[in-house]
């Protein structure tokens, strides 16, 4: 029952983002909100800036300004009653 849950959540937490206008991918890991961006992130810099997709290189690496905040924090802030959506910002 949890998974489900946990899935249903997962699921609800990318169609947000979606209806804010990210581009999302179901595989995507972190967010960076002042580019409206999401990505897989296997591994981050030191400094939470950088976002590596492939282990061991740097090949497709992203920057983000204020850093790369997981996108599963916000899946476990979130609640659905009804119609009305809330999450860690608020509801809506």
């Amino acid at each position: 029952m949890a998974d489900l849950k946990n899935y249903a959540i997962g699921t609800l937490t990318i169609m947000l983002l979606i209806s804010l206008g990210i581009n999302v991918d179901i595989n995507d890991t972190h967010i960076c909100r002042s580019m409206n961006l999401t990505k897989y992130c296997d591994r981050l810099s030191s400094t939470g800036n950088t976002c590596y997709p492939f282990p061991e290189t740097r090949l497709g690496s992203k920057y983000c300004s204020e850093g790369w905040e997981e996108i599963n924090k916000e899946i476990e802030n979130i609640k659905v009653t009804g119609k009305i959506h809330c999450n860690n910002k608020g509801c809506f």
